[in-house]
């Protein structure tokens, strides 16, 4: 049975540009590396639960679990990380950057409205940090940055892509790992 899908639909990349030399004249050519922090906040949702199940006893015992747990939701903890860039300046006003970062710990609680009647009275409703996952989010820019590159002051205008994928999914809590999940749990990729 699948248990729970995690979608990361934003991440916000506050960087914190670090770059060895006293100007920070960026002009064709350069590259420049940065340290600084990154917040992600994740848009998470349980999706529907699945059984690799396929005699009718296990089907019908699926759906009654299924019946029971089927308001079952998520809510990922939004987390911060260190991350570090690469920027390249293509021209005196065009770039392109990619940012990674030391991939988080990702909580997870879950709320399970069912549980107590599906099994008795004996699990709890919620479970603050239930599951966990480490979080991997590389992100590109292409940057468009305004002024001369002798200028102090060059904003940017920039459009980026991120792809977000999780290792080390695992719930914290062995009743809820082998009850209701049936032995294991997948984060969807975004």
């Amino acid at each position: 049975m699948k248990f729970i899908q995690l979608v990361s639909a934003s991440m916000i990349a506050l960087t914190a540009g670090l770059s060895a030399g006293s100007a920070m004249a960026q002009k064709a050519g350069d590259n420049v590396v940065t340290v600084g922090a990154a917040y992600i906040s994740f848009d998470s949702s349980v999706g529907k639960l699945t059984s690799t199940g396929s005699s009718p006893a296990e089907a019908t015992a699926f759906n009654a679990v299924n019946n029971e747990l089927g308001t079952t939701t998520a809510k990922a903890n939004n987390t911060e990380l260190l991350t570090a860039s690469f920027l390249h300046m293509f021209t005196d006003h065009w770039a392109g950057e990619f940012i990674a970062g030391v991939p988080p710990d990702v909580k997870l609680n879950l709320s399970i409205p069912g549980a107590g009647i599906a099994y008795g009275g004996t699990l709890p409703t919620t479970y603050p940090n239930g599951a966990s996952a480490k979080s991997w989010t590389p992100t590109v820019f292409a940057k468009y940055l305004f002024n001369e590159p002798a200028d102090t002051f060059r904003p940017y205008l920039g459009l980026g892509i991120s792809y977000a994928w999780f290792t080390d999914v695992k719930f914290e809590d062995a009743v809820l790992l082998n009850t209701l999940s049936g032995g294991g749990a997948k984060l969807s990729s975004s």
